[in-house]
């Protein structure tokens, strides 16, 4: 209890505690560097483009992974996979990020897909993805 009590005085008599939280935006918190691209000396989050993917109406299942490119190091590829009755364009999905997202981190590739692969724990497979289209040059 002793510790507690010394945590908050020191957490609230810097006069930082309520009001930093108050004054700041949401934090995002990343997960591993594996949903990490290096592209031109730029990160990009593979989990925000998925995020803002799966803002998009039309959009069942996505995912976005790096691919290697000649001048930028990777690049983001994404696969998506249409919601029943829909149908999606790459250059519309590209264009749907625009304003959300600094345009270099935009992908420059959009796969529609008819389906994505999956593990048994219900995560998409990402080296499953890799390796049908960057290790087969697809």
């Amino acid at each position: 209890m002793a510790k507690r009590a010394l945590l908050a005085a020191i957490i609230f008599d810097c006069g930082l505690g309520p009001s930093l939280a108050a004054n700041l935006p949401p934090i995002s918190l990343a997960k591993q560097g594996v949903f990490l691209l290096e592209s031109g000396g730029e990160w990009i989050s593979s989990i925000a483009i998925e995020n803002i993917t799966l803002s998009h109406r039309d959009v069942a299942p996505a995912a976005a992974i790096a691919v290697p490119h000649e001048k930028w190091g990777e690049r983001p590829l994404l696969m998506v996979v249409p919601k029943a009755g829909s149908t999606l364009e790459p250059q519309a999905l590209q264009d749907f990020y625009r304003g959300k997202m600094p345009d270099w981190s935009i992908p420059d590739r959009v796969v529609i897909a008819q389906s994505i692969p999956y593990g048994a724990t219900g995560k998409i497979l990402k080296t499953e993805l890799r390796r049908i289209y960057v290790d087969s040059g697809r």
